[in-house]
């Protein structure tokens, strides 16, 4: 008997398994598979992978611009899939041992590889091989994986991780159905390994979620690279084989078309791992897409049982599952209901161009603000320029009246790693001033936010040296004549 049994062994299972264990409670941490979750075998782990060797790849093809002379580089795809298993077996590793860690001196049993198991009550579940194990509380972590559409030929379709499974063959010409970050990523990673591409969206716009300008700028950016990008792409599609090809037909405003290509990859979606679960017997409720309806505090219709990470569908990404692991886990073990809420949620994408967003869109802040925006292209950070990579910007969006930082966007060279240093600042009410006014290192590319930061600040009529700062007794007090800009002042070099 168990106090807490946590089901599924990723970044939500491990964070909530670890910190229920911290708590005193008696715990087991079952995976159907190996520790890790779906992110290290089919998901961001490969995915980014073969972005690197992309990556890579472009470098290599630039170095003669600095002097430095190579033979033309060449593409081994298998190697590169090889790469792929040996970063996807490390990882599996560190999270085998993180886990075994766990039980150490801890009431923790962590049990891998036992299949699927399934509810046979609310207070039970049975593995595959009979055993029936009990627990006062769950906390179902079990993830998901991508959803394969049906429509007439979709059998002939893959999904994003068929690409990077061991024995693929690199398709010379691929139609991309989905331009979410994942769709959008494999896009650029085939462009780059020589293929190809044709992009289809349903909506008006490339990566959906993201700010218009964002978006935009990957999409002329993917263009210039030979992609072809399609927009208000119809429901009325279908595939057929021809011969050693596939014809892809879809439907557009202007009528049907159709293209021959060697591959159809659908990246359109999430389908939660809940089939499997017998949640009708436990009596938790799931949505019409099949994922588990909670509460804030992650309580599902059961009071006992939780759910945390992309099996709710709520925010689907590793640092968000992790919080959600940590906060079900308080719940259910000391009985609080304490609310997680994703306020600050950074995320990002690695295609050519890299992207990176945080807050609110400009178009969304506009809805519910008085907003200033900034919009530094990368053609002006030195840092860029000495590393030939001056294709992008960063967008910041500020509340006029509280100074409130409300978002940013990025376009560009570790646009990810750049977002960063605006989500630390909205996580702990930094207002635009005082980000302009901190000493950021250079040549750096986070330079960019500061410059961003301190153009807002002329537009505002900030004046720099009366701003305040947090003391480090937590009051906030007048700085002493802070220099206009430290090291964000514009360099003329």
């Amino acid at each position: 008997m168990y106090d807490v049994l946590v089901m599924g062994a990723g970044p939500a299972g491990i964070a909530a398994a670890e910190r229920a264990a911290r708590l005193g409670a008696k715990v087991c941490l079952l995976d159907a598979r190996r520790a890790g979750g779906t992110d290290a075998v089919s998901g961001v782990v490969p995915a980014r992978t073969l972005a690197q060797i992309a990556q890579l790849k472009r470098t290599a093809d630039d170095l003669g611009r600095y002097g430095i002379k190579v033979g033309i580089p060449e593409l081994d795809f298998g190697r590169a899939l090889g790469r792929c298993r040996e970063v996807i077996e490390e990882v599996h590793a560190s999270k085998e041992v993180l886990a075994r860690d766990l039980g150490k001196g801890q009431a923790l049993d962590v049990f891998e590889c036992v299949g699927e198991a399934r509810f046979v009550d609310p207070q039970r579940v049975v593995l595959p091989n009979g055993r029936v194990l009990e627990a006062d509380a769950y906390i179902l972590c079990t993830g998901g994986h991508p959803r394969r559409p049906d429509f007439p030929g979709s059998a002939l379709s893959l999904v994003p991780s068929d690409l990077w499974q061991p024995g693929a063959k690199l398709p010379s010409s691929t139609v991309i159905l989905g331009t979410g970050h994942t769709g959008v990523q494999v896009a650029s990673i085939l462009a780059d390994f020589g293929c190809k591409v044709h992009l289809l969206e349903r909506g008006p716009q490339i990566l959906s979620h993201e700010d218009h300008d964002l978006a935009e700028a990957v999409r002329a950016a993917f263009v210039e690279r030979g992609i072809d990008v399609v927009t208000g792409v119809g429901d009325d599609r279908s595939i057929a084989k021809d011969g050693d090809e596939l014809l892809f037909r879809y439907s557009t405003e202007d009528g049907n078309q159709e293209i021959r290509c060697e591959a159809v990859v659908v990246s359109l979606g999430w389908t939660p791992n809940t089939i499997a679960l017998g949640l009708d017997v436990a009596g938790v409720d799931v949505d019409d897409r099949g994922f588990i309806q909670v509460t804030d505090s992650l309580q599902t219709s059961q009071p006992h049982i939780f759910a945390a990470g992309d099996v709710t569908g709520r925010r689907m990404l590793v640092p968000a599952a992790m919080q959600e692991g940590y906060v079900a886990a308080g719940n259910a073990v000391v009985g609080t209901r304490d609310p997680v809420r994703h306020q600050v949620v950074s995320a990002g994408g690695y295609p050519f161009p890299e992207h990176g967003s945080v807050g609110l869109t400009e178009a969304e802040a506009r809805c519910q603000h008085e907003v200033e925006v900034a919009t530094v292209p990368y053609s002006e950070n030195p840092r860029a320029i000495i590393d030939g990579r001056t294709y992008g910007f960063c967008k910041l969006v500020v509340d006029r009246r509280s100074h409130r930082i409300l978002g940013a966007h990025v376009v560009g060279e570790r646009a990810v790693e750049v977002v960063q240093l605006v989500a630390t600042g909205m996580a702990t009410g930094l207002r635009v001033e005082q980000l302009a006014a901190v000493d950021l290192a250079y040549p750096t590319y986070v330079q960019i936010v500061g410059e961003a930061a301190y153009r807002i600040c002329l537009a505002l009529g900030i004046e720099l040296h009366e701003t305040l700062v947090p003391s480090t007794q937590g009051a906030t007090v007048a700085s002493p004549k802070i220099a206009l800009r430290g090291s964000n002042m514009p360099c003329f070099i």
